[in-house]
């Protein structure tokens, strides 16, 4: 039981993210957030970001002044390359931000995920313990009228 709890717990952690439209103007610090660049934000923020980011994923750290910092994660260029950062801070000026979206787990992929473990791990408990899916219970017996 306590391997089964363990494997939800790591479904839940790892789970189904997904990006929706932020409903209110200013992200809270702390909020998982997407930024897409206007082509102005690009070019600006080539010489911290590197050339060509459209998109940044990150942990909002604050929102004021017409600015939000963001502790950045990923990066991704037009082409769809991604570079994976440790959480420096940028400064976004708003005139640089496209749209801004956050991050929401996405709770029917992540229970199908969960269902799925759960079964995958009572299959593989199953089949340590020596019992077979595919018994049904028919007895082991001949045939009738052998």
């Amino acid at each position: 039981m306590r391997s089964l709890s363990l494997v939800i717990a790591a479904a839940l952690v790892a789970g189904c993210y997904n990006y929706k439209p932020l409903p209110q103007p200013t992200p809270p610090a702390g909020m998982e957030v997407s930024i897409d660049l206007t082509d102005q934000g690009t070019a600006e923020l080539a010489s911290k970001l590197g050339p060509g980011v459209e998109r940044l994923r990150g942990k909002v750290v604050t929102g004021e002044d017409g600015e939000l910092v963001v502790a950045v994660d990923v990066t991704e260029t037009a082409g769809g390359v991604e570079s994976f950062w440790n959480g420096e801070n940028v400064a976004i000026n708003r005139a640089q931000i496209a749209t801004i979206r956050q991050r929401q787990i996405a709770k029917g992929r992540t229970a199908f995920l969960i269902a799925a473990l759960v079964v995958g791990a009572a299959l593989i408990g199953a089949a340590a313990a020596g019992a077979s899916i595919l018994d049904l219970g028919g007895g082991g017996g001949p045939p009738a009228g052998q």
